[in-house]
């Protein structure tokens, strides 16, 4: 019986970091933004938000970032084609 070649060895391609990935630290900073207060109804339009003192809806921008959606407890911004969550400040946080 003749011996069995051993596999020929190959080197793997480098891995390549996704073009959307955000390094810990680099994204947008959730601590530009304070939630203090959502009026949240079912319809979209008349939702509103308290962000860094002011009232504002969807669509709106706050320091750059672009109102996408107003939840019941978090506010879903854009900035930088990145989206990110802020929640409602609390008094027991």
């Amino acid at each position: 019986m003749a011996p069995i070649p051993a596999p020929a060895k190959r080197s793997l391609p480098t891995p390549k970091r996704p073009k959307n990935l955000v390094p810990k630290g680099a994204g947008p900073s959730t601590a530009d933004f304070q939630v203090t207060g959502i009026a949240w109804l079912e319809e979209r339009a008349a939702r509103r938000a308290v962000i860094n003192g002011a009232l504002l809806g969807e669509g709106a921008l706050v320091d750059g970032a672009k109102i996408v959606e107003i939840r019941q407890d978090q506010i879903r911004f854009s900035r930088d084609g990145r989206t990110f969550a802020v929640f409602i400040a609390s008094a027991n946080r």
